[in-house]
């Protein structure tokens, strides 16, 4: 469930980014890949 194609998590960190800062970065695998598991 955590592993997301990094092309698809870009693509969900878009829409999210309008919902809230805090929901952007669970989504952000890029980012904090420590934070993949909770996502």
């Amino acid at each position: 469930m955590a592993k997301i194609l990094e092309n698809e998590s870009i693509a969900v960190t878009v829409p999210v980014k309008n919902i809230g800062d805090r929901a952007t970065k669970v989504y952000f695998t890029d980012e904090i890949p420590g934070n993949a598991d909770l996502v």
